[in-house]
């Protein structure tokens, strides 16, 4: 199966998704609150910042609580919902027999969620700093050299399980597999890529804040704030929005693969479940 029919299968497979979610109410109506959630909890973060540099909030309390970037706050709260949900719908299709793929998913977002939870990347991190020594890199800190270090360690292994799942999955599941990978890769770029590219541009290294104030004629002070907050927001909100994606699919191929389980399997479909796939109009690729 080549590059070209990968991509092809992954095309097939978004149609066949997104007309699960504009038929399905399940699917389509999670799909929409998801999205819509995410979306909520990043205006809300940025009325908040806004309230309070304003003056008009000033319950310091309530702005942390808002705010996307702070531990155990209400967005962090929502992401472990919808990345514990993205972990247990995948396992549910590996499961099911769609691939062992769907195993290394559903492992890489139980793993994300516990990052969350117990912030494995930033104590792992400070301990292999200390005990390594590591040095920064060019406009990092060594604690952000830890860090990496610390994702790279349970990155690889699973970055190796999802290439072989990947590798021995049938042509059915390759497909949902690449726009799953798609999501996870998003994810990655927002939370290392964009998360070190915030270090570095607000260094003193680089001094982007320093930059914006003198060529705006505006006080340093307000320019890194800016700079912090419109960085801050973009990569909490944008790894949000990946995680909603993933669990917006992994949702639609549940009622997809629930709907039409028994038909993937070779056996009759029963009479609710022949009802469903007919008005949806979904089928499953043969294996």
């Amino acid at each position: 199966m080549g590059a070209a029919d990968v991509v092809a299968a992954a095309g097939r497979e978004a149609r066949d998704l997104a007309r699960v979610m504009r038929r399905d109410p399940v699917a389509g109506t999670g799909a929409r609150l998801l999205l819509g959630i995410t979306l909520g909890a990043v205006l809300v973060h940025c009325a908040a910042i806004a309230g309070e540099q304003l003056g008009l909030l000033r319950d310091e309390a309530l702005v942390d609580f808002l705010r996307l970037d702070y531990d155990r706050a209400l967005p962090e709260i929502l992401n472990y919902g919808q990345t514990l949900l993205a972990a247990v719908l995948f396992g549910i299709l590996f499961l099911r027999g769609r691939g062992a793929v769907f195993a290394g998913f559903a492992l890489a977002f139980a793993v994300i969620a516990l990052d969350d939870m117990v912030s494995y990347h930033e104590m792992a991190g400070d301990a292999l700093v200390v005990a390594l020594d590591l040095p920064a890199l060019p406009g990092l800190r060594p604690d952000d050299s830890g860090e990496l270090l610390a994702w790279a360690l349970v990155g690889v292994p699973l970055v190796a399980l999802l290439a072989w799942g990947f590798v021995v999955a049938d042509r059915a599941a390759r497909g949902l597999a690449v726009l799953a990978g798609a999501s996870l890769g998003l994810l990655a770029v927002f939370a290392v890529g964009v998360d070190m590219a915030h270090v570095a541009l607000t260094s003193e290294a680089v001094g982007l804040p320093a930059a914006l104030a003198g060529a705006l004629g505006i006080a340093p002070d307000l320019a890194f704030k800016g700079v912090d907050a419109v960085l801050m927001t973009a990569e909490d909100g944008g790894e949000m929005l990946a995680i909603a994606l993933a669990a917006a699919l992994a949702l639609a191929a549940w009622r997809r693969e629930t709907a039409a389980s028994d038909r993937h399997f070779g056996l009759a479909l029963a009479p609710e479940r022949l009802a469903y796939v007919q008005r949806v109009g979904i089928g499953v690729s043969p294996r």
